[in-house]
């Protein structure tokens, strides 16, 4: 998977080892920064046998403004279950969020295909309003669900656009 022009002035692409300073100075200043998307996890991780696959968004001026760590597991006849533990990571406050966002959902939906994965999982760290105390009417069914793809989740209207789908349950 090489530089892919998702969104004006934005860029996806795999990541290597030149780029692990950029990549942690990114994620320590990130606000929903999390250690399971930092360098280091992967690395520990791999030595369990879970490969991680590091996609980043540059901006026009190849600065990192959103990265997502997917940890890839082993299934069996070839294909990958690929999880990204609490991420992808963003700057949801900035000008250009909606289109680091959009960028990262197609990264993650084109390294599904080509890793031949079953599931890519993502987990972002935020208050998403289908996970605020008492917020899904009904107990969570159909009606809940549906109500969570609302238009005040951005994450949601995200993966809406992105052709993609919350999981029902989790």
């Amino acid at each position: 998977m090489t530089g892919r022009a998702v969104a004006a002035d934005l860029s996806v692409s795999l990541v290597g080892d030149a780029d692990r300073a950029a990549w942690d100075a990114f994620l320590a200043s990130a606000p929903e920064g999390d250690p399971l998307q930092s360098w280091a996890w992967g690395d520990a991780v791999a030595l369990m046998g879970e490969r991680p696959i590091r996609l980043a968004v540059r901006d026009r001026t190849d600065s990192i403004v959103g990265i997502v760590q997917v940890l890839a597991r082993p299934t069996r006849f070839g294909r990958q279950v690929l999880y990204a533990p609490h991420g992808p990571v963003w700057r949801r406050d900035g000008p250009e969020a909606g289109g680091v966002l959009a960028c990262l959902l197609a990264g993650l939906r084109d390294l599904g295909r080509a890793e031949r994965a079953i599931v890519v999982k993502m987990d972002p760290r935020a208050d998403l309003p289908h996970r605020r105390v008492g917020s899904l009417p009904g107990g969570g069914g159909p009606e809940a669900w549906a109500a969570s793809q609302a238009s005040d989740d951005p994450v949601g209207m995200a993966l809406l656009a992105a052709d993609l789908r919350r999981a029902r349950r989790d």
